[in-house]
């Protein structure tokens, strides 16, 4: 049951920030969007999914829908980056 949970989480988190990329995607407009936020959110998502992978490492314990989670949000908030840095659209 516990294992259901953390799954669950996982994709719940791995796939909040698809309503935002598919915003911008649609729209090519990512002036609503702060920049600050996105390196905030990309440097908190680095820092704790390398926290995961040493402690996974020296517990020999993966959790794997974490991963799941991280990697979908790595996704994401590339896009999100590239996109706001890039400047398509109107800012």
């Amino acid at each position: 049951m516990t294992e259901i949970f953390g799954i669950l989480g996982a994709i719940f988190f791995g796939i909040c920030a698809f309503p935002q990329v598919y915003q911008v995607w649609k729209t090519q407009e990512t002036k609503a969007i702060s920049l600050l936020f996105l390196i905030l959110w990309a440097l908190g998502e680095v820092f704790m999914w390398t926290y995961i992978i040493l402690d996974n490492i020296s517990t020999n314990n993966w959790q794997w829908p974490l991963h799941f989670n991280y990697l979908l949000n790595a996704i994401s908030l590339g896009y999100l980056i590239t996109k706001k840095v890039k400047g398509n659209g109107p800012q």
